[in-house]
């Protein structure tokens, strides 16, 4: 990853916006509008709403739990893990909890890393490595109150794209409310693996 300045990017580090309630703001999605159908996937009220900006979600996939294993990490340690039965980063084990799906095609694994800029081990077909070249950036922070702080993007809309590594091997997607336009349908982050005050998951039917 390279650094890059606000001036080349300024609607990625423009991260604070203000909108009047009732009303769509243009960097942040109201949610008081109870007309508003910015927040559904097809602009319409037939679409997949929250999909950006609702909370972080967890998705089936991460890390794999050592160098070349092709297993999923359970998570980072035996107090921040998925439950699912298997190795954390810091090689405890999960041995209790849920087994993983037999069939590995309802997951994606990562290659093991510890540097938590490596981006070369994206995966195309699940909206990692489709969204290079990856930058990093410094930004002025999400309130007023925060100082400039460094991000990683991807090159889609300048969203959040940050790359799972041992302290945190599993993926999560969106973003929480308050990060404006950080938050994003291709927004891609990390987590230990257990749940969070800001980071959930969704059951999705396919039939």
């Amino acid at each position: 990853m390279t650094n890059e300045s606000c001036e080349k990017y300024p609607t990625a580090c423009n991260e604070y916006g203000t909108a009047t309630k009732g009303q769509d703001g243009a960097l942040n999605t109201q949610y008081f509008n109870p007309a508003s159908v910015k927040a559904s996937t097809t602009n319409n009220y037939t679409g997949i709403f929250d999909m950006s900006g609702g909370a972080w979600e967890y998705i089936m996939a991460g890390m794999e739990d050592s160098l070349g294993s092709n297993k999923l990490a359970s998570g980072f340690d035996a107090s921040n893990n998925s439950g699912f039965n298997g190795k954390n980063s810091d090689s405890s084990v999960v041995s209790n909890g849920i087994k993983l799906p037999i069939d590995s095609r309802y997951y994606d694994i990562y290659k093991y890393s510890t540097d938590d800029k490596d981006n070369s081990r994206f995966i195309f077909g699940d909206a990692t490595g489709e969204l290079g070249p990856f930058k990093s950036i410094q930004y002025k922070g999400t309130s007023p109150s925060v100082g400039a702080q460094t991000r990683y993007i991807s090159s889609w809309y300048g969203e959040n794209g940050s790359p799972v590594y041992t302290s945190h091997p599993w993926v999560c997607r969106g973003g929480s409310p308050e990060l404006g336009i950080e938050a994003g349908l291709f927004s891609f982050d990390r987590r230990y693996g257990s749940l969070t005050y800001s980071t959930g998951f969704r059951l999705v039917l396919a039939f």
